[in-house]
């Protein structure tokens, strides 16, 4: 398996996972005799095997877990968290904002999934996004440990490591810093620059927080480390700003959601129940996220005609 040092006193675990989620960067941070851990992987038991063997190459055990630093909520960063609590009797830190998720995920994706579901009007694509919600619940609830979390104090210093709010892929994404060079930054950033955003202005403003910082290393939650930083953070800016006025070129005229994101994604709307990227549901989900920013910056409205929602660019006529 190995582990890659990221600094003097943390390693990285590159954490095997089941499909269909992609291998979890996960964190390994030494505190004399006990360690932190940044993120934890699925609930598997191949995933709980693989922290104990990379435990046991740095000397430690599953009970030297002092806490557990969660970068975001979704299940292959945090839902692992659970079991290895109650092994070790660490404590969980997550952000507030993403709180509920951990302590709810299955009810609060249903919440996001009602949201998206209750705006499609085309009984087809509202079948499909059905199924994926339902096979997105079965997944949450076979990998997902019930866990107790602590909320984290925003921007704090936590066993070494400054915890900087980072909104955007979730609400409550965070980046941990250590020092001033190096980042671990979940999937705030990744080097496939491939990632559901949820709130595009917070995103936004995410991006310009690590661009001002003159961190060199981003060490994300899949892939390779991004250096230097500054240049993945602003490839990724143009990358959405890009996709937004695309956006605004294909509801010149009025258009659904699904119309839009079927303009956006083409083929890749075929939903597929073994990947979790390229399927039906993320298509639309990342859509709505282009519409609402246009909306909520008033360069585009939402018509209701025939009991459908429909996106339009402002000014056009």
């Amino acid at each position: 398996m190995g582990l890659l040092s990221v600094s003097r006193d943390i390693k990285l675990l590159r954490l095997s996972t089941p499909p269909p989620y992609d291998a979890v960067n996960i964190y390994i941070v030494k505190l004399g005799k006990s360690v932190c851990l940044v993120d934890a992987g699925p609930a598997t038991d191949e995933c709980y095997r693989q922290v104990e063997h990379a435990l046991a190459e740095e000397g430690s055990r599953i009970g030297d877990i002092e806490a557990i630093l969660l970068t975001h909520s979704h299940v292959d960063h945090a839902g692992l968290a659970g079991r290895l609590q109650e092994q070790s009797g660490c404590a969980v830190y997550v952000h507030p904002g993403d709180l509920q998720w951990v302590v709810d995920p299955v009810g609060k994706t249903a919440e996001k999934f009602g949201r998206l579901i209750d705006e499609l009007g085309e009984p087809e694509v509202r079948g499909l996004v059905q199924s994926a919600f339902a096979l997105n619940t079965r997944r949450l609830k076979a990998h997902f440990a019930h866990v107790e979390p602590t909320p984290l104090p925003v921007n704090s210093e936590k066993y070494g490591l400054h915890a900087l709010e980072a909104p955007g892929h979730t609400p409550g994404s965070t980046v941990y810093l250590s020092g001033s060079r190096v980042g671990l930054c979940g999937d705030t950033l990744l080097d496939t620059q491939t990632l559901l955003i949820d709130n595009l202005h917070a995103y936004f403003g995410t991006l310009s927080k690590l661009g001002s910082l003159g961190v060199y290393s981003l060490w994300p939650g899949h892939g390779g480390v991004l250096e230097p930083a500054w240049k993945w953070v602003e490839a990724v800016r143009q990358k959405y700003l890009g996709r937004v006025e695309t956006v605004k070129r294909i509801i010149k005229e009025p258009r659904t959601l699904f119309e839009v994101a079927r303009s956006l994604y083409g083929e890749s709307l075929v939903w597929d129940p073994n990947t979790v990227r390229a399927g039906l549901s993320y298509a639309l989900l990342q859509t709505k996220t282009y519409l609402e920013y246009l909306v909520e910056d008033r360069l585009a409205e939402k018509k209701f005609r025939n009991g459908l929602t429909y996106y339009q660019s402002c000014g056009v006529v």
